[in-house]
């Protein structure tokens, strides 16, 4: 490939053009434009227009020539959001880091009040009904019939995961 097609992120002095714009110690703090969650971001030009791109996926690709797919995200593995020194970064896949996100308080209290009003008209089961499952000797199957539920359902119940009786102070300790 001649150098002209190269993109620009597969030449070899991207890397050392874009640390001359960091204020370099071991992370390299983009001294750029950054998003308002403080991320770095690259300013390009492509087919005429100023287009906007992640600074951390930019210097990643550059670093090790791998073009990453639209399901994968490039994350620092030392805690500074506006580091791009590429020894601290490391690609994820997005679905996986948004598992690792902490739930806001507002989520939270959404998701409490909709699983009480769920509870209150919606629900199958009931902390009696649950009482009953865990004493009964039928079998999972047969109890998801009786309840019009799954079988995984009735096993969460039998194993304390659903439907746990907090009143009891030893409800979930389970044996070890």
């Amino acid at each position: 490939m001649k150098r002209d097609a190269m993109p620009l992120y597969a030449r070899p002095e991207a890397v050392e053009t874009v640390r001359l714009r960091c204020v370099c110690d071991d992370c390299w703090s983009w001294a750029g434009y950054v998003t308002k969650d403080n991320i770095p971001a690259i300013t390009r030009i492509k087919d005429g227009r100023k287009t906007s791109l992640s600074g951390r996926r930019w210097v990643y690709e550059a670093a090790t020539g791998e073009v990453l797919t639209k399901s994968q995200i490039v994350i620092v593995k030392c805690g500074n959001p506006r580091c791009l020194n590429p020894d601290h970064l490391r690609k994820i896949l997005n679905s996986t880091y948004r598992k690792t996100l902490p739930i806001s308080a507002s989520t939270r209290v959404a998701r409490l009040r909709g699983a009480k009003k769920a509870g209150a008209k919606h629900a199958k089961l009931s902390m009696e009904k649950a009482a009953y499952i865990r004493a009964s000797e039928k079998n999972n199957t047969d109890l998801a019939k009786e309840f019009n539920v799954t079988s995984a359902l009735i096993s969460a119940v039998r194993l304390n995961k659903l439907w746990v009786n907090y009143s009891n102070p030893f409800s979930g300790l389970g044996a070890l």
